[in-house]
């Protein structure tokens, strides 16, 4: 048993060596792939453009229900935003102009809906998170609104007419005006405002990160470069 590990052993070693001696032989190509990586990295830092990112979060908070329950029909609402042929109509909607791309995405498990627009500008992307935070809003709304006026118009009606027929402080008036009431304050399912303006942030490259890869990454690829040379060489000597 011992003699097949230390076979491997010493073959490990060898290509270790090997290795080393590739490199060191060829080190040239390990410099010039790091340069080539480096240059690369900086390109990458100066031609990446600034861009900002500005945020609008709306929230449900519907009555009589927990917020987990509220936070399943938020991620609902992401995944509708974020379709690609929705967005362009959301857009359109907020009347939002130019090179803007939005983003909608909900706050850990939380009923809360985060709403990003990013542009080359910062005006630019905190006003177009803005309208379209609140567009998307009022488009969700809409049905569920429409739906709680005609209730609305429907009790206060039956209201008046109980007003009349048995008077101002009766009970089924009492009882009509509760439920009217109750109807008003119902916000179950209905976006709703939280901080339009949340703010705008910077999305720059960094040039440290960038260059820490750009030198990790060509210290890599020169050994390879340089152990795939030695290897190559090898052969053709043999030949």
């Amino acid at each position: 048993m011992s003699e097949p590990k230390e076979r491997t052993t010493r073959r490990e070693r060898d290509l270790l060596v090997a290795l080393m001696a590739d490199v060191r032989d060829y080190r040239w190509v390990v410099v010039v792939v790091l340069l080539l990586a480096l240059g690369g990295a900086v390109a990458a830092t100066v031609l990446s453009p600034t861009t900002y990112t500005g945020r609008s979060s709306l929230i449900v908070s519907s009555n009589d229900r927990s917020p987990d329950q509220d936070a399943v029909l938020v991620q609902g609402y992401v995944d509708y935003f974020d379709d690609v042929a929705y967005q362009a109509q959301i857009l359109e909607q907020a009347g939002v102009e130019g090179d803007v791309t939005i983003e909608a995405r909900s706050a850990a498990s939380s009923p809360i809906m985060i709403i990003e627009a990013t542009a080359d500008d910062a005006d630019v992307a905190a006003d177009a998170s803005s309208a379209v935070a609140q567009a998307f809003r009022d488009s969700i709304n809409a049905v569920r609104l429409d739906e709680k006026q005609a209730q609305m118009e429907q009790l206060q009606s039956r209201l008046d007419a109980r007003r009349r027929a048995d008077g101002a402080e009766s009970g089924g008036v009492a009882t009509l005006r509760g439920e009217l009431l109750r109807v008003e304050a119902d916000r179950t399912d209905e976006l709703q405002d939280l901080q339009l303006d949340g703010g705008v942030s910077e999305n720059a490259a960094d040039p440290v990160t960038n260059l820490g890869l750009g030198l990790v990454g060509g210290l890599v690829l020169g050994v390879c470069a340089a152990a795939a040379t030695g290897a190559l060489a090898r052969r053709r000597g043999r030949r």
